[in-house]
């Protein structure tokens, strides 16, 4: 296995080659050893951005992160003002009353809440712990809504579905395991 290492404004040290190379050893063990690796980290404007791209005989496969420097729940702070601005204004425009009982507003709260906590998870995640692992679990999101609609709505799951999730649980014990 070859890797190519290219540092723009940023010092590739021994110890980020050996992070890198050890991350390749399960990539390794799905695609063999016959395939060329390029890493490319860069610093922009105080950005830091990594790109690798790996090329299998078949194809390659590019992977990109980017991070702000001391970037924080900022961002996550702006995707979620933005949202209320676009509800807000689609709800005047349409003229359409924002008033709900207060009996019927519980699903909407909990929904709320819910998402802004699924985020600040996903940001903790992304920053603190390893994006691969996180990356994969946030995939797996399409599980979750199958089973809400069986326990809300008691819709039958599909042969399909019921592989999809019976997947989903191998590749989370997968990743616990590993």
């Amino acid at each position: 296995m070859n890797v190519e290492y290219t540092g723009r404004h940023f010092e590739v040290t021994p110890a980020i080659r050996k992070d890198v190379e050890s991350g390749l050893v399960k990539i390794r063990k799905i695609l063999g050893n016959k395939f060329e690796t390029k890493v490319v980290l860069a610093v922009e404007k105080h950005r830091h951005k990594a790109e690798i791209t790996i090329s299998p005989r078949n194809g390659p496969l590019v992977g990109l992160a980017q991070a702000g420097h001391n970037a924080g729940l900022w961002p996550v702070a702006s995707e979620q003002t933005g949202t209320l601005l676009v509800v807000l204004a689609v709800a005047i425009k349409t003229r359409e009353p924002l008033r709900i009982p207060v009996r019927a507003a519980g699903l909407p709260v909990l929904a709320g809440a819910s998402g802004m906590a699924a985020t600040l998870a996903y940001f903790y995640a992304t920053h603190f712990s390893m994006l691969a692992i996180a990356a994969v679990l946030v995939s797996l999101y399409p599980g979750v809504t199958v089973l809400l609609a069986r326990t809300l709505l008691h819709e039958r799951f599909t042969p399909a579905q019921r592989a999809g999730l019976g997947l989903c649980a191998l590749a989370i014990a997968a990743i616990a395991l590993n």
